[in-house]
């Protein structure tokens, strides 16, 4: 079963630009990452300090060994300490698939 996770991150006033760049400077490696099919990262048109990432992975497994990998941890690591807030993560199945624990 695919799984679609959306971050949503609140940049500090004069980090927006940095962040916007780690951001994708990660999804940069997450495309050569096991398990990745797509992403996007969007910028609020309303509050340009405001990012959502959406990436699709082949299984909740593959999510879960980028989202602790070295690399990735690292950069949110860095990113955090430029956040008003911390991030929100959303883990999301298709709707019309069974859901299983």
């Amino acid at each position: 079963m695919t799984a679609k996770v959306l971050i949503e991150r609140w940049a500090k006033t004069g980090s927006e630009e940095v962040v916007w760049d780690m951001l994708r400077s990660m999804r940069t490696e997450a495309v050569r990452t096991k398990g990745y099919i797509y992403g996007e990262t969007w910028r609020s048109v309303d509050n340009p300090k405001v990012f959502m990432v959406l990436s699709v992975w082949a299984s909740e497994d593959y999510w879960n060994a980028w989202s602790e990998s070295p690399f990735r941890r690292e950069q949110e690591q860095r990113i955090t300490s430029m956040l008003r807030k911390p991030a929100v993560v959303r883990l999301f199945h298709d709707a019309g698939e069974p859901y299983t624990t």
